[in-house]
């Protein structure tokens, strides 16, 4: 990651009350939900929890947020926090399945008594702040460890924050891709959350992209890992430093297509070590990734061992197939 010698990521600290988060919220001086995440989760359970600490003046995680260049706080991480004590704040839920605070169980924001209503939109909340200026691919890395033992996160949804030009560009072409060969992405194999099954989508994307570079330029990241090739690809499509050749991948998307004898395709997360395990038109990302990166090198089709979704991969291991 050659581009992030001698920089910093500059952050910022803020107390910020949550009364005053609200008014700026109301005043669309935040952004509670930017284009490169997909929505809110926590259900009505996990935000009366949060609720709950808020009022038993628990200490609470740091929100993240960038800073736009007009000065307006973007989140990055905490937008369900955030949300859960905003949202209660309006009426808009039930406190329920309190472990400790029993008594308040059922209870709207309008039905608390006056010192609690105002315990909570005094509540201080530690807010870092990003600079818009900072090293994209320092912002990224930075999102990836803070979530390093969340589930639920993947390393995708980082890059799609550092980069929105990049993310905005695989957005578009996947929109092409669906119009012009009859494919989908089944998200039953995603589990119930549809932010993930998106961000493999896109990961699954950014890959086809990949293996266009490697294709052109005859390097393969060799002393890298696949999350960091990603990474500075993703940079080097922000800043116009790469291309997206889309005959590259729709010739190649097809071979593979005609190679499977599939007219339409499903693709889905979950691998199988047969294809007779798949259903009809069924076959996993990866699988079509690694048949994608060997009917573009001329490669015999089902010899590639490698994880395009195993981000600590040594990108080298590709090397040892051409």
């Amino acid at each position: 990651m050659n581009s992030v010698r001698n920089e910093i990521l500059r952050i910022k600290n803020y107390d910020i009350s949550i009364g005053e988060l609200q008014m700026m919220l109301r005043d669309g001086d935040f952004d509670l939900v930017p284009s490169f995440k997909e929505g809110l989760k926590w259900n009505i359970r996990e935000k009366s929890k949060y609720v709950e600490s808020a009022l038993l003046q628990l200490p609470l995680n740091n929100i993240l947020f960038e800073e736009d260049n007009v000065g307006k706080f973007i989140i990055v991480d905490g937008a369900d926090r955030i949300s859960a004590l905003i949202d209660y704040m309006a009426d808009t839920y039930e406190l329920s399945n309190l472990p400790i605070l029993s008594k308040l169980e059922g209870k709207a924001y309008s039905d608390l008594e006056y010192s609690d209503q105002l315990r909570l939109k005094r509540t201080v909340l530690s807010c870092d702040i990003i600079s818009n200026d900072s090293n994209q691919l320092l912002k990224c890395e930075y999102l990836k460890r803070i979530n390093l033992s969340n589930p639920s996160f993947l390393p995708q949804q980082a890059r799609n924050f550092a980069f929105p030009k990049s993310h905005s560009l695989i957005k578009n072409e996947m929109e092409n891709l669906i119009h012009h060969f009859n494919y989908s992405i089944i998200e039953r194999s995603h589990g119930s959350r549809r932010h993930i099954s998106i961000n493999r989508a896109e990961q699954f994307f950014l890959c086809m992209i990949l293996i266009q570079v490697i294709y052109y330029n005859g390097y393969i990241f060799n002393n890298t890992y696949l999350g960091n090739a990603l990474d500075q690809l993703c940079y080097e499509i922000e800043n116009k430093k790469v291309d997206v050749d889309v005959s590259f991948l729709f010739d190649n998307i097809q071979k593979v297509m005609d190679y499977l004898g599939f007219d339409s395709i499903n693709l889905v997360y979950r691998s199988f070590s047969s294809m007779s395990k798949y259903k009809k038109n069924e076959i996993s990302m990866n699988d079509f990734l690694c048949l994608f990166y060997e009917v573009s090198h001329g490669l015999k089709v089902n010899t590639l061992k490698f994880n395009f979704f195993n981000e600590d991969i040594r990108m080298s291991k590709l090397s040892w197939y051409i």
